[in-house]
């Protein structure tokens, strides 16, 4: 049955053909996928051609709780993209998207705006990111 309905949306002109899976870890239930849900579910979205997005607002809670770092429960695991929140973990404001592919960043600046607003006074808002992420707090 679920592949008659895959095959029905690869060919039909009237439905969107999904690109991308978004996940967030934890969920909003509080589950914390495991290193091997999140590899099956990257290698299944590759596997159709679409991307894999980790909203990462919590991501720092799941990998302290597991004792992960920040790269094992994301690049290693074949995520595409990561936002991270800043103000959930201390900072005083700021959003960061991460491409792990520069090659799927290849334009994003110019569509920011439609993706996050853009700070007049980015450095601002990067200098507490790379402070977080490099003193290992």
């Amino acid at each position: 049955m679920k592949k008659k309905i895959f095959e029905l949306i690869d060919n039909s002109i009237h439905y969107p053909v999904p690109k991308v899976v978004f996940l967030t870890n934890p969920t909003e239930y509080g589950t914390i996928y495991s290193k091997e849900e999140i590899r099956e579910i990257t290698e299944h979205a590759h596997s159709k051609e679409m991307r894999v997005h980790l909203d990462g607002a919590r991501l720092y809670n799941a990998a302290a709780e597991k004792g992960w770092s920040l790269k094992e429960c994301t690049r290693d695991l074949g995520v595409d993209s990561l936002s991270l929140g800043g103000t959930k973990n201390g900072l005083l404001f700021g959003e960061a998207v991460i491409f792990f592919n520069e090659d799927q960043a290849k334009g994003f600046e110019r569509i920011v705006k439609q993706g996050m607003q853009l700070g007049s006074k980015m450095r601002f808002i990067g200098c507490q990111f790379t402070e977080m992420l490099s003193a290992d707090l």
